[in-house]
C-alpha cells in the first residue's frame, strides 16, 4: 500500500466590508480583496496580476483611499502608480488645503485655476487643441 496524503480544502471567511469597503487587515486579506477586484474587471486594464492591485491598494491608502477607491482610481503609468482623474481631485479636495478650483473651456483652450490656502496666488495651467495635438 502507498502513502496517500489526503488535503481537506479549508473554507475561508468572508470578506468583511464596512462603511462600504472591505476590511484588510492581513495581507492574505489584500491579496483575496485584490483577487475580486481583478475578477470584477474593477481595476486599471492593465493590472491584470493580484499583485499589480494589491499595490495600488496599498498606495492608494497610503493617499487616504479606501481599497474599492484605489483600484478604480490608481494606475500604473510608465511603471508609477498615479492617481489620476477625478481621484486626485478627491484627495486634494479631502486633504483641507484646497481653497477653489476652477475650470473652464473657451475657443478650444482648457484652463484649471487652483489656489492652495496660504499661497499668496493661484496656480494656472493651460492646455489647447494644439497642445494635444503635439502630444498625440
Amino acid at each position: 500500500m502507498s502513502d496517500q496524503a489526503i488535503v481537506k480544502a479549508v473554507e475561508q471567511p468572508p470578506i468583511t466590508i464596512k462603511d462600504g469597503a472591505p476590511v484588510i487587515e492581513t495581507s492574505h486579506d489584500l491579496k483575496r480583496v485584490a483577487a475580486l477586484f481583478i475578477a470584477a474587471g474593477w481595476c486599471d486594464r492593465n493590472m491584470t496580476k493580484p499583485e499589480q492591485v494589491m499595490c495600488a491598494i496599498m498606495h492608494g491608502q497610503a493617499l487616504g483611499l479606501n481599497a474599492m477607491q484605489a483600484a478604480q482610481g490608481i494606475a500604473v503609468i510608465n511603471g508609477r502608480p498615479t492617481a489620476w482623474g477625478d481621484t486626485l481631485v478627491a484627495v486634494v479636495r479631502a486633504s483641507g488645503l484646497l481653497e477653489y478650483m476652477t475650470e473652464k473651456v473657451e475657443n478650444g483652450v482648457a484652463t484649471c485655476t487652483v489656489k492652495r490656502k496660504g499661497e499668496p496666488e493661484p496656480c494656472v495651467v493651460t492646455f489647447s487643441l494644439e497642445d494635444a495635438k503635439k502630444a498625440g
